[in-house]
């Protein structure tokens, strides 16, 4: 069975009301040694004008660009300027993107308290944005494995390996998927790579959600994730901004 939550911040929660444009159904934790919540976000159009807040995070869904030749990753570059852009306001050409010591894009000053994290895997591009909450994504298209254990030995922490081991052979390679989306989600939260020093899961509030047909992505917070307004925006392909 599935839980109905509204992802809103209302007049109950610590923070500023907002009006939210999100809603997603939350899976109820099935196990003592779930260490993430998993919902089944609803994607909508952004509207226009666009609201931004304080104590927002939006996630977009980017499809391919118009021009097609492009490699996903440059597309996939583009229309994070292009949104980016809409936020701060100033044309996507004048913006300045640099990369901090563990390899996190950020804007320039005066408009590096715009957070963003950008992740795209074959036809999939996902966007994070907030202001001065620190934010980590990523997605994985789901495939199977030929031996999970041996690389997760290398990169997860006992909790996940331990999760992993106690998943049945047939459900592994998926399991070994949604673990690493948040290894990955919760160490470019905090800025470092996936060879870096492990984040400790405590230190990050995370949501494992569908993120297309055959993909799964995982978002990470500095900050609980029920103190900050969550907004899941499709953008169609049609209306895919050029920078």
């Amino acid at each position: 069975m599935i839980e109905a939550g509204i992802g809103l911040m209302d007049g109950d929660r610590n923070g500023p009301e907002h009006t939210s444009w999100d809603c997603y159904h939350e899976h109820p934790a099935t196990s003592s040694m779930c260490m993430f919540r998993r919902i089944d976000p609803f994607w909508q159009i952004a509207p226009e004008p666009f609201p931004a807040g304080d104590l927002v995070v939006d996630v977009w869904r980017l499809p391919p660009l118009a021009d097609e030749s492009l490699p996903l990753r440059e597309q996939a570059h583009r229309a994070r300027s292009a949104l980016l852009a809409m936020y701060v306001g100033v044309p996507a050409d004048a913006l300045r993107i640099d990369c901090r010591p563990g390899g996190k894009p950020y804007l320039r000053p005066p408009l590096d308290d715009l957070e963003f994290n950008l992740s795209h895997c074959n036809d999939l591009a996902l966007l994070a944005v907030s202001r001065a909450i620190p934010l980590g994504i990523d997605v994985e298209g789901e495939r199977k494995l030929s031996d999970p254990l041996r690389l997760a030995r290398r990169v997860f922490d006992e909790q996940s390996l331990a999760s992993l081991l106690a998943t049945p052979q047939p459900q592994r390679s998926q399991k070994f998927i949604e673990l690493w989306t948040w290894m990955e989600a919760r160490q470019k939260a905090l800025g470092r790579g996936i060879f870096a020093d492990s984040v400790d899961p405590a230190t990050v509030h995370s949501l494992s959600f569908p993120a297309g047909s055959r993909h799964v992505a995982c978002l990470s917070l500095t900050r609980p994730v029920d103190t900050a307004a969550l907004r899941f925006f499709e953008l169609a392909k049609s209306a895919a901004p050029s920078s």
